[in-house]
């Protein structure tokens, strides 16, 4: 959930796992700030651990710890940070000291927990404190606080436990993490909006493509979705199906002629983008086969597994019996528990074919709490999952167990994605089970919509993918002149100016590449051409000419 935040304040996210080798010599010239999430203090090497994380430090980079510190501090590095870290617990009762209601409060109150409370001082002169709790004998604990070498928030004070294991934000994330890594404002690269306009993507897996539908003329599910949601609202779609659920060689071979023929009537709509979902749908990727030996069966049915015939078969499949000539398989959608190992993402990449899916965005009325969203994906050495920016139906009916008209609530995601801050494109992401019931096709129609009443631009999956792919490695640099240099692929076209910033407006006249801009509640939206050079220049709040500002005006208007 931290680097759904991070992502949002404009940057790119290397994970690195501790139990193994740490990178070595300074961060500081290729890396914002260090941030660390532990759940317990129980980091391995946990002296070269301290060792590595001080080297940084007087290297100038920032660190911000959150949860727990991972380790007992020794006295070289609590000396340098500037804190005092006892071990000894108390049995005293515990109040509250001290809460900074600009960085506290989130989405819960801050509430004392008498039963973890351990001495925990900063004892910095640059030491901001944010919370505080204390013993009755005046005991201290601070839970979070900044220095000048970037901050801590530590549990229970980071977030807070609510029923059905579910989370709450006790610490504004946004607020901390700027603050604790001192993260400079910048125009931040974003990939919900294009041209001023919130994304809506679309996209289907194929399970359930040969399913009955329970409704008058008991057509397959596939052809429900085709004549009820592909031709009847005809936005972007990126569309997927199983070839073991289509396919001769697959489960119901006499099925097949039927189902491919729909198939290919879906294909030839000139609104949708061609996808796979497996040969087998394989619902442990990183089993790897191994199911043939436990007796299990890690897919539809059984047959002799492996991944290129999962992924290259299926490809090839489509391509050659329902995709029409001009239009291949762009995108590949993972099945089941959808996360993909590197092996099989190496292939997705060797075939020329985008990937998407996993992912856990479930934030709705009922969990509305940013711990519920997911970030972009996950890199994997040279390779990168893309993960759905919103979840599916299955999530919202009890995993297909009902209700049926579930889906309709992932309406409040969307709501909830958009304001106050815009996280996420909408997306509307299902199965072809959905036009098996009455109920799920009539909240499909209802999310439908209710999406296209909103202010969107219907885009491809494979164009987000290629936004998010483009995040990943763009290049934002603040030029002598002040002005910002963009480098990208050119798939990403959209900078956000925070409503805060003081950063200023855009100045036309200075700028290249810059094709628009336009104000919304959740920031100024600056569309870019897709050169992937581009350079952006501001003026300060007030200064711009009156000429400019008209301009601005203009572009704010109608899309």
């Amino acid at each position: 959930t931290g680097a759904v935040v991070l992502e949002h304040l404009g940057y790119a996210v290397d994970y690195v796992d501790v139990r193994g080798p740490l990178p070595g010599g300074s961060l500081a010239n290729r890396y914002a700030g260090i941030v660390t999430w532990f759940t317990d203090e129980q980091v391995p090497n946990q002296e070269s651990f301290q060792a590595w994380l001080l080297v940084q430090v007087n290297a100038g980079i920032r660190v911000a710890i959150l949860d727990h510190l991972g380790f007992l501090p020794n006295p070289i590095l609590q000396s340098r940070l500037g804190f005092v870290r006892e071990d000894h617990r108390t049995t005293e009762t515990i109040r509250l000291l001290y809460a900074d209601p600009k960085l506290t409060g989130f989405e819960t109150k801050v509430a004392v927990r008498q039963t973890e409370f351990y001495p925990l001082r900063t004892e910095g002169k640059k030491s901001q404190r944010v919370l505080s709790v204390e013993d009755s004998r005046g005991t201290r604990m601070d839970a979070a606080f900044t220095s000048w070498w970037g901050g801590v928030a530590l549990a229970p004070y980071l977030l807070a436990q609510g029923p059905m294991y579910e989370y709450r934000w006790i610490i504004n994330p946004f607020a901390f993490l700027t603050q604790a890594l001192k993260l400079p404002e910048l125009p931040v690269p974003d990939v919900t909006t294009l041209d001023g306009h919130r994304m809506l993507i679309v996209h289907i897996d194929g399970d359930g493509f040969p399913s009955r539908a329970m409704m008058p003329g008991n057509a397959y599910s596939g052809k429900v979705i085709l004549d009820e949601i592909l031709k009847r609202y005809p936005v972007k779609s990126t569309v997927s199906v199983i070839e073991g659920e289509v396919g001769l060689s697959g489960k119901w071979p006499k099925l097949s002629p039927a189902l491919e023929a729909i198939a290919r009537e879906i294909f030839a709509l000139p609104n949708v983008e061609v996808a796979s979902h497996s040969y087998s749908h394989p619902f442990n990727w990183l089993r790897n086969g191994k199911d043939l030996d436990d007796g299990s069966i890690n897919g539809l049915f059984r047959y002799p597994y492996s991944l290129p015939r999962e992924i290259s078969g299926s490809i090839a499949y489509i391509n050659e019996r329902l995709a029409p000539k001009d239009k291949p398989v762009k995108v590949f959608l993972w099945s089941g528990e959808a996360v993909a190992p590197l092996a099989a993402l190496t292939l997705t990449s060797t075939a020329g074919v985008l990937n998407m899916n996993c992912g856990n965005t479930i934030i709705s009325s009922r969990r509305p709490t940013l711990t519920a969203v997911s970030p972009m994906g996950r890199p994997i050495r040279d390779q990168y999952q893309v993960y759905a920016p919103i979840q599916n139906e299955m999530v919202f009916t009890n995993e297909w167990r009902g209700p049926y008209y579930g889906f309709r609530e992932v309406i409040s995601s969307f709501q909830l994605t958009e304001l106050p801050r815009r996280l996420k494109p909408i997306n509307i992401y299902f199965h072809f089970y959905s036009g098996s019931k009455i109920g799920s096709l009539k909240a499909l129609r209802q999310v439908f919509d209710w999406a296209l009443s909103q202010d969107v631009v219907s885009v491809y999956a494979s164009e987000y993918i290629r936004k998010v792919a483009d995040f990943q490695d763009l290049t934002l640099a603040r030029r002598l002149d002040g002005c910002f240099q963009i480098r990208g692929s050119g798939a990403l076209t959209t900078l956000r100016i925070e409503p805060t910033s003081t950063l200023g407006r855009i100045d036309r006249s200075r700028s290249q590449g810059v094709i628009g801009t336009r104000d919304l509640p959740q920031g100024s939206y600056i569309s870019l051409d897709a050169s992937g050079k581009s350079v952006v220049c501001l003026h300060p709040t007030g200064n711009l000419p009156a000429a400019l500002d008209r301009k601005e005006s203009e572009d704010a208007g109608s899309p």
